[in-house]
């Protein structure tokens, strides 16, 4: 922290590591949120007064701050990330016409790599894993033209919590009691034991049209409910509603979600 006259007090602003800075002036406070390449800044407009002994610092100071006042917009576009899905629509910044140079500029290139994505019965496809590091912000994405690395085929959500969600609040985690809330009534899903264990594929008419179309959720209960009677009425290739006596006794909730694009 460097001092000025008073009570104005400027810190040095360090823009490439994950960290908040606050700059006091004349009692004012200027926040700067910095994580990684990206820096937002908020501030009050304000009038400042220093003396002339410090005119060298203070300017140097000042010169920093507007430095970050002009970062092109682009960067301030990554910041425009709400984590919200919209099946069918965008997840977060992503649309059916990204590429992957695009995540690359959205997420930071640190934070994009291509991998081998899980689709199911022991296979894999080449895609594009974002945020490999951080798992409540992963995705894992496969692409309608591989050979290009554009346009996304299908992006998926996996474990136990996620900073992605739907409008809804459905994420990672949510009960299919909450679901069913959301829903409005019923939906169907599998059973579970097999490789498409809890899909859920009709609203049966409810508010949540996305989960015949653009939204696969799949529920699983705790591992410590899987040697019940109730979770052994429910396994298998069958399927079951929502507000099945034994489903609605387990109550499970959502390990994987999968977004796919409006044709």
């Amino acid at each position: 922290m460097k001092r000025a006259t008073g009570s104005q007090q400027i810190n040095e602003l360090d823009v490439t590591t994950r960290e908040s800075h606050f700059l006091s002036i004349g009692g004012k406070k200027v926040i700067v949120h910095s994580f990684e390449s990206l820096v937002i800044v908020v501030t009050p407009v304000i009038s400042i007064r220093y003396a002339p002994e410090r005119s060298t610092l203070m300017k140097r100071n000042l010169i920093c701050l507007a430095v970050l006042c002009t970062i092109p917009t682009t960067s301030f576009a990554k910041a425009g990330n709400d984590w919200i899905i919209q099946p069918g629509v965008r997840v977060g910044p992503i649309t059916s016409t990204t590429t992957e140079k695009d995540l690359a500029e959205m997420f930071g290139s640190s934070n994009v790599v291509r991998s081998q994505v899980y689709v199911g019965e022991g296979q894999s496809l080449p895609g594009t894993t974002v945020y490999p590091n951080y798992r409540e912000k992963t995705l894992y994405i496969l692409w309608e033209s591989p050979g290009t690395r554009s346009n996304p085929l299908q992006i998926s959500i996996k474990g136990q919590k996620s900073l992605w969600k739907t409008s809804e609040g459905i994420t990672l985690g949510t009960a299919l009691k909450v679901i069913e809330k959301i829903n409005g009534g019923p939906f169907t899903l599998a059973g579970f034991g097999w490789d498409y264990s809890g899909g859920i594929y009709d609203s049966n008419g409810g508010k949540l049209k996305e989960l015949e179309n653009n939204l696969r959720l799949r529920v699983a209960p705790n591992s410590d409910l899987q040697s019940t009677p109730e979770y052994i009425s429910v396994i298998g290739d069958h399927n079951f509603l929502s507000d099945n006596p034994a489903m609605q006794k387990i109550n499970p909730s959502v390990y994987s979600m999968q977004v796919t694009f409006k044709k």
